[in-house]
């Protein structure tokens, strides 16, 4: 028999319904018979309001779950509230997790989530993108990313195609949009690939294909010191065209997630590159209040997503650098910020393969 896990998981509001986020994979059939059923969107199992007493009573009472943190009681107002040792469980439950859930806000054409986390806001684009706000380090920043859905548990997860931006740079993305509109609305042009710069290490490539425009490329650059060329780095996005209007349709509630970041690109759109330069090197005056590397260091987390990274993998080809890459990406990290923890990643890792946590349901 494959020994039993013990997860934590999260009761978190979306509207007048209820979710269940963390790490609900080793419970999932619970879940199901209890009746819930999985969003992708919100990346959790979604319940009716009214059954939220009676799903934090089941939770806290299954054996398999170490933690049930509530962070639904706007919903408590209408539902008597657990009491005795439930209720006990619950508030030291609350007291020893940090808050680290991510809180997804659907594409604009679905009803939005009311309430939103405050150290990560995540925003759904289309075919399986996301635009992630976080604080790494108490700066804000945007991570741009492709995800892919795991065919075991129907999760999205996160994949090495992506790129974390600062929040100048998004600004000077954003000053740009119209200039790449345009020049994607171009189609008389016999080009391949059009460029326009955004900062001085950041361009974006809008790629054609008979003469129709067919992804935009936003990707950080590097000078090559043996010829001193700009060249690619792996940092970096392809949109194809849906993705890229989901992303502009987005812009002012990415804006909100940032502070009240500027992110009109009309005012901007004949502005000079040497004007917009100097716009993208301003450092932007908002100050986070959450730092999100307090929570991520949260052994348990790191724990919780090493087990989906390594779950139906090839251990003897996977490497630990590759491990850490793709638990920087799950983690909305930047890249090789977790170089200095690579033994602590190395020990959990070890800790897991051993435990035969990976060995699946």
């Amino acid at each position: 028999l494959l020994p039993m896990t013990s997860t934590v998981v999260y009761l978190e509001a979306h509207g007048k319904a209820v979710v269940v986020k963390g790490d609900t994979q080793p419970i999932k059939d619970f879940l199901k018979t209890c009746g819930g059923k999985w969003n992708k969107g919100l990346t959790g199992w979604i319940f009716p309001g009214s059954k939220k007493a009676k799903l934090l009573s089941d939770l806290q009472g299954h054996s398999n779950v170490k933690n049930v943190v509530d962070r639904a009681k706007s919903l408590d107002s209408s539902q008597p509230a657990p009491s005795g040792a439930a209720a006990k469980r619950s508030v030291e439950g609350s007291s020893a997790e940090e808050p680290a859930a991510k809180k997804p806000k659907p594409v604009v054409a679905q009803a939005s989530s009311s309430q939103q986390s405050s150290e990560e806001q995540v925003f759904d684009l289309p075919e399986d993108a996301r635009a992630t706000v976080s604080a790494f380090q108490g700066k804000m920043g945007l991570d741009l990313r492709k995800f892919y859905t795991d065919k075991a548990s129907g999760e999205l997860r996160p994949t090495p195609k992506g790129v974390r931006i600062q929040v100048h740079e998004w600004e000077a993305l954003c000053s740009v949009m119209a200039e790449i509109d345009a020049k994607v609305k171009s189609e008389a042009s016999n080009e391949v690939e059009v460029t326009v710069k955004v900062t001085d290490d950041i361009l974006a490539s809008i790629r054609f294909q008979k003469s129709a425009a067919r992804s935009i490329d936003v990707r950080r650059m590097y000078v090559d010191k043996s010829d001193g060329q700009q060249k690619p780095t792996k940092k970096g996005i392809s949109f194809s065209m849906a993705q890229w209007a989901g992303l502009k349709a987005l812009l002012q509630d990415i804006a909100a997630a940032l502070g009240g970041t500027k992110v009109s690109s009309s005012s901007s759109s004949t502005a000079s590159p040497s004007q917009r330069e100097k716009k993208s090197k301003q450092p932007s005056t908002f100050s986070p209040q959450a730092s999100v590397p307090d929570s991520v260091a949260d052994g348990a987390r790191l724990r919780a997503a090493l087990v989906k990274i390594l779950e139906g993998r090839d251990l003897q080809t996977l490497s630990l650098k590759a491990v850490r890459s793709e638990l920087e990406a799950a983690l909305s990290l930047p890249e090789g910020s977790l170089a200095s923890r690579k033994e602590e990643v190395k020990g959990i890792v070890t800790d897991i393969i051993q435990s035969g946590e990976t060995a699946g349901d």
